[in-house]
């Protein structure tokens, strides 16, 4: 796990960063109706997981945006070589746990590696939210299949690392000839602006094409 320390003095948004990284609330969200017409399509023909195809399609498009990348880490600002994935899964008796998710720029070693994880995690149904509580080259994912929302909002805790962001998915729908599906991004403000979760939803919706 590579990472570069980031000089705080000479950085861009030094200003930005100096005014909303002490904030008791630093976050902000959209929530984005986005195109996965194609990507469903594939993934059925494929017989493949749409979850973690749709994992891999975010982390794709976030290790290429450097601002998805930055992370406190102690007393530092440090940007990741390569950013991974966790998220919430739920196990056949209702209850759920987490798995973690090494990322590979190989689509099929990535979901091949991602659902071994998924497999020995629902085998011994563990709940284990503070495993990787030393890594934080990590996006949050979870998924609401149930329902298609127009807002979310997330438990929050001190011991968290508050630079790690959270994606969220949600049920796709019929929008005349095409099928959308509700994502959410939630950010430190402190890290990165609307632009840097406009050019996010972007690209991950180009890349689903």
């Amino acid at each position: 796990m590579g990472y570069s320390i980031i000089n705080i003095d000479s950085w861009a948004r030094k200003n930005a960063y100096l005014f909303y990284k002490d904030f008791d609330d630093p976050y902000f969200n959209f929530t984005v109706n986005v195109d996965i017409t194609s990507l469903l399509k594939r993934c059925k023909t494929a017989n493949e997981s749409f979850f973690l195809n749709t994992i891999y399609l975010a982390l794709s498009v976030a290790n290429t945006i450097d601002n998805f990348k930055i992370r406190f880490n102690e007393n530092e600002l440090v940007i990741h070589d390569s950013i991974d994935g966790g998220s919430t899964l739920l196990y056949d008796d209702e209850s759920f746990g987490f798995g973690y998710y090494n990322f590979d720029t190989d689509r099929e070693t990535f979901i091949l590696n991602a659902q071994k994880e998924i497999d020995y995690r629902k085998s011994t149904k563990s709940f284990e939210p503070n495993e990787d509580q030393g890594k934080n080259n990590l996006i949050y994912f979870s998924s609401v299949p149930w329902m298609t929302f127009t807002s979310t909002k997330h438990a929050q805790h001190n011991s968290i690392n508050k630079s790690i962001p959270r994606i969220t998915i949600g049920k796709y729908f019929n929008l005349k000839d095409q099928i959308m599906m509700p994502v959410n991004v939630e950010a430190n403000h402190a890290l990165m602006d609307g632009y840097h979760l406009g050019l996010f939803f972007e690209r991950f919706e180009a890349r689903s094409r």
